[in-house]
């Protein structure tokens, strides 16, 4: 019979832990179902409120220094590229008439309308891992020297 209080772990450990077991359960060549889908997007909807809050509010323990903030700038451009992608792809599955995989019911108007916002949503995610890439490149920058005197010589 399992311990009715278990031991707590470590928040920090904790949360390697998951990110150990999402890295098993959606591996590339992990199955792919609607079910898969929707625990990888409330996984996903979980960590972005994570990240919302220590970007935001808790940033001062999270996120302490200039070099914390590029490292988490090129963690998200990585994640916006990979989505971006991703949507792409699905893009052009409508474009090949390969979504919806099942066209009864099918409302062509509909399904327009979502290619067209998917395309907007496509481009704005480029725009976002752009900005992140500038972010990630201004934090990780070294600061000038500055001993040196206008004509190169001290």
């Amino acid at each position: 019979m399992p311990d009715p209080t278990p031991v707590r772990t470590d928040p920090a450990e904790a949360a390697r832990q998951a990110a150990d077991a999402l890295g098993v359960a959606f591996d590339d060549e992990g199955p792919y179902s609607r079910e898969m889908t929707a625990s990888a997007l409330a996984a996903l909807g979980t960590c972005a409120y994570y990240l919302r809050v220590c970007l935001g509010d808790a940033h001062p323990a999270a996120i302490p220094a200039v070099g914390d903030l590029g490292a988490a700038a090129l963690s998200l451009h990585a994640a916006i590229a990979a989505l971006r992608a991703g949507l792409r792809a699905a893009g052009w599955a409508i474009d090949r008439r390969q979504l919806p995989t099942d066209y009864a019911g099918f409302d062509a108007v509909g399904l327009a309308a979502a290619r067209a916002a998917l395309a907007r949503a496509v481009d704005a995610l480029a725009v976002a891992a752009d900005a992140l890439a500038e972010v990630h490149d201004a934090a990780a920058a070294r600061p000038t020297d500055t001993t040196q005197t206008a004509g190169g010589d001290s």
